[in-house]
């Protein structure tokens, strides 16, 4: 319906970019990208240094998982504003699908420069430090800052908790463990974290405790997990584990 208003305004005066716009937005919200991108264009016809809409446009790019001409959307709307921290930061997120790692870095760090309060950000590149690059040290500093702005936040708690594991740095791993859990004591992602860390710690008895705690809030999701990840190897034999993956 509200496309239809648009089409109306658009009959009346062709050249009307706002309309051109919120149509984009509505045609996206129903999932039809390509018509939605069509609509974009439009805007950018007459205002080509709309840098939001620039920006808007790589989103939607994003969206087709064409990452090459998203960048392409990105790099105009940041030449147009240089200090636009969401395209920077959406710019790294392409590059990071590419994996084009070192040049995300540099996209994150440049939207920090601008915006070093948003959290989220320090968020993806700790993962991309963590996950794509493992250099975990780096990626809890990036932890570190998230945290400083968003305390509460488990799954920020649970990233941080990883990149300690990777590290071997466990009773540290298992108190950012603790400290997630005090703010989502049902996030399954963090009970499999800590009972990963006692694994490798070969404390057998606390790794099995967890893993208890797991089924009754993953029932479903966490045999799986305990089947093929390396990090149960240490007690993967044990008959108590055997029976919780039946």
């Amino acid at each position: 319906e509200a496309i239809n208003s648009y089409d109306i305004a658009l009959e009346i005066n062709p050249y009307y970019h706002d309309a051109w716009n919120n149509r984009g937005f509505a045609l996206r919200s129903l999932g039809r990208y390509e018509e939605a991108l069509a609509a974009f264009d439009k805007v950018l016809q007459f205002k080509s240094n709309d840098y939001l809409t620039w920006n808007l446009r790589g989103n939607l790019l994003l969206d087709l998982e064409r990452y090459e001409e998203a960048i392409l959307s990105y790099d105009r709307a940041v030449e147009i504003n240089l200090d636009y921290d969401q395209a920077w930061n959406n710019r790294g997120f392409a590059l990071d699908n590419l994996e084009r790692y070192e040049e995300a870095i540099i996209s994150y760090d440049r939207a920090l420069e601008i915006n070093p309060d948003n959290s989220f950000i320090w968020f993806t590149r700790g993962v991309l430090l963590s996950d794509k690059l493992g250099r975990y040290e780096e990626a809890i500093v990036s932890y570190d800052n998230a945290l400083q702005i968003e305390s509460e936040n488990d799954e920020l708690w649970k990233s941080r908790a990883v990149a300690l594991r990777k590290l071997g740095r466990y009773e540290k791993a298992l108190e950012s463990c603790e400290k997630a859990l005090q703010i989502n004591p049902e996030n399954p992602r963090v009970y499999y974290s800590k009972a990963l860390t006692y694994s490798l710690k070969n404390d057998l008895e606390l790794a099995l405790e967890t893993l208890q705690q797991i089924i009754q809030i993953d029932p479903e999701g966490c045999a799986e997990v305990m089947k093929t990840h390396p990090d149960f190897d240490n007690i993967r034999h044990d008959p108590r584990f055997q029976a919780l993956i039946q």
